[in-house]
């Protein structure tokens, strides 16, 4: 029954050998039930370094998909290899998850995926990538593929989180890129991305465009002061 499973999941992961995935595979196939029992059994029973050894023996992309969502909650760097091998996929959300959950653990490969899916015909899906994208140190070569966000109107419903990213970049490319948003419609997340940059050069644009007192009334707050 499931304490059966349960034991056998546990065991995937002491042993780490591919062979030990066949027999859980084939019960998954036998029928829906089975699949989902096996699955219930790996989620509670089995760490990464199983999952990673049952994702490397599988070749049936649903399958995949639920591993590397598995993997990706474990939260274990010992994922990263596995994860980081399915940035590749064909399948879409299978891609997503792994892109994910790799940056979730610092880990700097999944910059190129996330660059890519910031720019998703989804919003949400772009904005959650983007969202993702701060937990990295990106290279100037993913800011670059960022920069020409802002002046693209396919992406006008994530440019401020675009701003966020390349405020926490500390880029130059990203610094002249949000000081040149200081005169459109979104003035706002610019500073504040700019101010998250800690710029010299976003400084020195924000401070020609606050308002500054008129001299009568600097004088008189002088006076009341």
């Amino acid at each position: 029954g499931q304490q059966i499973l349960r034991i056998a999941a546990a065991g995937l992961g002491r042993i780490g050998d591919p062979r030990a995935a066949q027999p859980l595979f084939t019960l998954m196939q036998r029928d829906p039930a089975m699949r989902v029992a096996v699955l219930d059994a790996l989620r509670r029973s089995t760490g990464a370094r199983g999952l990673a050894v049952l994702l490397s023996s599988s070749s049936d992309s649903a399958t995949r998909r639920d591993l590397v969502i598995m993997l990706r909650a474990t939260h274990d760097p010992a994922a990263a290899d596995a994860l980081a091998g399915m940035l590749a996929s064909d399948d879409e959300m299978t891609r997503t998850e792994a892109a994910h959950g790799l940056a979730e653990l610092g880990d700097g490969r999944a910059a190129p995926a996330l660059a890519q899916l910031a720019q998703s015909d989804s919003a949400e899906t772009g904005r959650d990538a983007l969202d993702t994208m701060l937990l990295l140190d990106l290279p100037d070569e993913i800011v670059g593929q960022l920069v020409p966000m802002l002046g693209d109107d396919r992406f006008m419903n994530r440019r401020a989180s675009v701003m966020r990213v390349l405020g926490r970049s500390q880029s130059r490319e990203a610094d002249r890129a949000l000081v040149q948003n200081l005169e459109g419609d979104d003035i706002a997340s610019a500073a504040l991305a700019l101010a998250e940059a800690n710029s010299d050069a976003g400084y020195t644009a924000l401070m020609r465009i606050v308002p500054r007192p008129r001299d009568q009334d600097f004088a008189q707050y002088q006076g009341m002061a």
